[in-house]
């Protein structure tokens, strides 16, 4: 148990002149699979006064369809979050008490928006939050404004749910780590900030001096975000009630698709002790999960810890009220740990269009005193059953088969279970029975990354990827991250010549900026600009990440102008590193003009560790230019005066022949008309005319690109022609 001292003296009476006004809020909305179901929570500080409000409305608006209309909201009740210690009440029961407590007022309604727009806004707008607030001035912060808002031109979204209310509670001079576990049902990245409180659209509420949205507790104080644990710090060196904006927004597919700001107030009591420490879980990685119609084994085991190591931890679960559905918990308490066991049986009525998902919330206590006190959530996210069987090519179950497959491939390398019964790469649901693993993120039963059914998961299930790409049943969906890792091309010394065949490396990260821990990319490469006859393709000879033959090196052309490629390690042991990890591989049309502009780009990009966690940030640098002259064979290198193919076209004998100005290390590489290296050879030539023989006897017929280069760094490309 956590000792603390509260100094009763002077805390309480500076308290007392707000206490019938709101201490935050938020809004969000989830998609309920016709229409949004919108959700309200108004936050008070349990001091007397007027009681919290059990009716409200909200206003529903967009400036492009000039709508504006204002929806009542259904009262849900009154959470209170009990912070009592065993021999005193908190100031929800007891309002002379030392220990502070709170109240949440729920509210839901549901709406209907008819068009569809980039700009609708989903708002409520209180005059009544908290006048005596240290960091606001009194005259700005009466009004608050909270607000979320929707994008429903192009896809469905919900907001991410942060279940835990915002009791928040800590000593003065003593740092309090706050945990930020939001949830999201379509797997968005969500991104942390604090923010100014609102008290109107676009208006700030005005700070005192000394403080600012970055610093709500002012210059000395410390409010920051850990934004690889998704954690909040906070130490104030004064006592007193200080208004935070935290904002959250969703990012699919790099683009920003939501956010909504989360408004509270930290309380700040005089006292000494050694602070307040909040149960965490032990792994954020496992609260996602699926079920679909009929499927009754469904089962989530999740673990809790404090932070100090006498405390002991209990667990409250909250399951949802659903017909037909059938839940049951089990729930072990402990020192300094605690694990919940929840188990379902999912109902064949289930349609998964009406109900998309729902939340588990399982609230962590403490015995400290106060007691620490944080809610969690675990999303269901429910699936037609089809899904549940293997369709070749989907690796990683999410429903469409992409650039994502091969990554979930190579998560899963070497995994083996049993084979799949008439097992075909055909677009069609093959029943099999589950494999021992799981993937970690989703949950999802390793037997699906089994394309081809043999029984384990190599780099031959990428046939089935390639048969199947962009082929989809029941949808989901995937999401990633932006962020400060460059992704980019290096141009340097790349001559982008009418027919030149081009090799550009593809670099992650620099002298300056070391990537740790990654063991797959995926991405794809657009090039606007250039009219090619065939897909690029990327290699990874000289690459950081993997350059082994064992390496899932999946390249697929996805347009005359496109390639999505992945990358991925089959050893589940991650790597750190800058620099190549991959070569992009391309000719430039014959039919180029010389000063055409060209631009370079990546996009979907996605980075993952040996768990298939979306950990890192991309920050997708394109790359522009134009159209160059040749430099023909003088400028490409100072060593070669000739080179020549004969004959060319071949039959099954081929020579290169090259005259060298002096002695060199020369490397020759054929690659076929994917980019492929087929065949290379590199070694040193004395002064003088040099024949070497081409491997025309072991190729097919057709097309090839022979590249000449030295250690100078410049290069040749020929085509040769296979009879």
């Amino acid at each position: 148990m956590k000792k603390l001292l509260l100094l009763l003296s002077g805390f309480i009476f500076t308290c007392t002149s707000y206490a019938s006004h709101f201490s935050g809020g938020e809004i969000r909305y989830e998609f309920n699979g016709t229409n949004y179901d919108v959700y309200l929570s108004l936050y008070k500080i349990c001091e007397g006064g007027a009681s919290l409000t059990n009716a409200a409305t909200i206003n529903v608006s967009s400036v492009s369809q000039t709508y504006n209309a204002n929806v009542n909201l259904t009262f849900l009740g009154f959470d209170t979050v009990n912070v009592s210690c065993p021999l005193s009440a908190s100031r929800c029961i007891n309002p002379t008490s030392a220990i502070p407590g709170y109240i949440t007022a729920r509210f839901k309604g549901t709406m209907s928006l008819p068009t569809a727009a980039t700009d609708w806004v989903v708002s409520y707008t209180s005059a009544a939050r908290i006048s005596s607030l240290v960091n606001l001035n009194s005259g700005a912060s009466a009004q608050m404004y909270l607000y979320t808002n929707i994008d429903n031109s192009t896809a469905i979204n919900s907001n991410p749910l942060m279940a835990s209310s915002p009791s928040y509670f800590m000593l003065v001079n003593t740092p309090t780590i706050i945990p930020l576990q939001a949830i999201d049902p379509e797997g968005d990245a969500l991104v942390y900030d604090l923010v100014a409180p609102l008290t109107a659209s676009g208006s700030n509420a005005t700070y005192a001096a000394g403080y600012s949205a970055t610093a709500p507790l002012g210059s000395t104080g410390t409010a920051t975000i850990n934004t690889t644990n998704n954690t909040l710090t906070l130490n104030s060196p004064a006592t007193g009630t200080f208004a935070i904006g935290l904002r959250v927004r969703e990012y699919r597919n790099s683009v920003l698709v939501g956010e909504y700001i989360r408004e509270f107030t930290l309380a700040v009591m005089p006292g000494t002790g050694s602070g307040i420490t909040i149960p965490a879980p032990t792994s954020t990685t496992s609260f996602t999960y699926y079920t679909c119609p009929g499927q009754t084994t469904n089962s989530i085991v999740l673990n809790f810890v404090d932070p100090t190591s006498t405390d002991s931890v209990y667990l409250d679960v909250t399951t949802p009220t659903l017909s037909g559905w059938t839940f049951s918990t089990s729930v072990t308490p402990g020192i300094p740990s605690a694990s919940a066991t929840i188990n379902w049986t999912t109902p064949g009525t289930l349609n998964p269009a009406t109900l998309p998902h729902f939340f588990i919330k399982v609230r962590a206590r403490d015995n400290g005193c106060p007691k620490a006190v944080a809610d969690y959530a675990v999303v269901v996210r429910t699936r037609q059953c089809t899904a549940d069987s293997v369709w070749p090519g989907d690796a990683n179950g999410d429903f469409t088969v992409n650039i994502y497959d091969p990554l979930a491939i190579a998560i899963a390398a070497g995994q083996t279970g049993p084979t799949r019964p008439g097992a075909s790469t055909s677009w069609t649901a093959q029943a099999c029975p589950n494999w021992a693993n799981s993937f970690v993120t989703n949950n999802t039963n390793m037997k699906h990354a089994d394309c081809n059914g043999d029984g384990t998961v190599n780099s031959s299930d990428l046939a089935a990827v390639t048969a199947n790409y962009s082929l989809s049943h029941p949808k989901g969906g995937r999401s990633k991250t932006t962020g400060a890792n460059d992704l980019y091309f290096d141009m340097t010394g790349v001559n982008m010549a009418p027919g030149a065949y081009v090799s550009i490396p593809i670099k992650l990260g620099s002298s300056t900026q070391t990537i740790s821990n990654v063991y797959a990319i995926a991405t794809q490469v657009q090039l606007n600009g250039l009219s090619l006859s065939t897909a690029p393709a990327i290699t990874n000879n000289n690459s950081w990440l993997d350059n082994g033959s064992n390496a899932i090196n999946f390249s697929y052309g996805a347009s005359a102008t496109a390639v999505d490629w992945v990358l991925g390690r089959t050893n589940q042991q991650n790597v750190s590193g800058q620099g190549t990890i991959g070569t992009l591989n391309f000719m430039v049309p014959a039919t180029a003009k010389i000063g055409d502009n060209f631009t370079l780009s990546f996009t979907n990009t996605v980075l993952i560790d040996k768990d298939g966690a979306e950990r890192y940030d991309i920050n997708q640098v394109d790359a522009t230019g134009a159209v160059q002259q040749s430099n023909g064979i003088a400028g490409v290198a100072a060593r070669i005066s000739a080179v020549s193919i004969v004959p060319n076209p071949s039959g099954n004998t081929a020579y290169l022949n090259m005259s060298l100005k002096a002695d060199a290390d020369v490397n020759v590489t054929v690659l076929d008309v994917t980019g492929k290296v087929v065949w290379s050879v590199n070694d040193n030539y004395t002064k003088g005319e040099q024949s070497i023989a081409l491997p025309a006897g072991n190729l097919a017929g057709g097309m090839y690109m022979v590249r000449l280069s030295t250690g100078e760094g410049n290069a040749s490309v020929m085509k040769w022609i296979k009879q």
